[in-house]
């Protein structure tokens, strides 16, 4: 599977870091998105650093791009402007930009908003990294309301190797640099009762799982954390669980997920975490 193949199996609710060194790359992407986004109805947004060049790209390269430029289905923005004020890089700032885009896209009659960001130039500023590192984690909320694919774009050798580690850890999903396959998938939306989750959890999202099930901890009243598409969870993932767990003993909380996992929340200690209840194999 590669890179492009991948992002078209994206779904409302991902949220993607993408490695790109080169233009090209990005473009790459940007042309394989932009024609998924158009395909099922949504809204296409981009902060790239040359906005002028890419809308021309994808004017030529995708089907129906020019008309949807025109009613502006298709916004593409620099990335400059957006992610950089007179203070700098403000991430409360961004989260309010992309919360409002995905009300806009909405009300504008889309099924839902794609959008993809190059944050390289700003994460490379050490002024900046923490705040653009914190601003990925608490994301997490915002694409939990499964209204919104967001791809972000950086460029690993721009990057020290601990903060491009930091990067990964921070989002759910990540494609590998040789495009390729995925390193890490984790989708994690809202439903109803609580959370769903799909995917992975290991070494590499960790960062992304804990601000996912942060959400959960918020959530007032019993809730349910499906994991039942969850495919592996490593024991840090399953403490995690339990932890989440612990902190709303007083609301209760049902974890749904496999027979495999179960057990490993039975040997982790599961029984002695007030409030919660395991279902094994989706049993009700």
């Amino acid at each position: 599977m590669t890179v492009n193949d991948l992002l078209r199996s994206l779904e409302l609710g991902d949220h993607v870091c993408c490695p790109a060194d080169s233009v090209r790359q990005q473009w790459q992407t940007a042309v394989a998105g932009t024609a998924c986004g158009l395909a099922r109805g949504q809204k296409v947004l981009f902060f790239v650093p040359d906005p002028d060049g890419l809308r021309r790209h994808l004017a030529a390269e995708v089907t129906g791009a020019a008309r949807a430029l025109e009613r502006q289905q298709i916004m593409v923005n620099s990335s400059d402007g957006a992610y950089l004020s007179k203070r700098g890089f403000d991430g409360e700032q961004m989260l309010d930009l992309v919360a409002a885009e995905i009300d806009l896209a909405e009300r504008q009659g889309f099924t839902g908003l794609r959008a993809t960001g190059d944050l390289s130039a700003v994460a490379r500023q050490p002024r900046h990294t923490e705040a653009v590192l914190d601003y990925e984690v608490r994301l997490a909320s915002i694409y939990a309301g499964g209204r919104i694919t967001g791809i972000c774009h950086y460029d690993p050798g721009a990057l020290a190797e601990r903060t491009w580690q930091r990067v990964v850890a921070a989002h759910p999903s990540t494609v590998q640099a040789t495009g390729q396959g995925a390193v890490s998938r984790l989708h994690a939306v809202r439903t109803p009762v609580g959370i769903r989750v799909s995917g992975g959890v290991g070494l590499v999202n960790r960062g992304a799982v804990a601000s996912g099930l942060a959400e959960v901890a918020a959530h007032p009243g019993p809730c349910e954390i499906d994991a039942t598409a969850l495919g592996f969870a490593d024991g840090w993932a399953v403490g995690c669980l339990l932890r989440t767990a612990g902190a709303r003993a007083a609301d209760g909380t049902t974890i749904v997920c496999s027979t495999f996992l179960s057990r490993a929340l039975a040997r982790c200690g599961a029984a002695s975490v007030a409030g919660l209840t395991v279902l094994p194999g989706g049993a009700q």
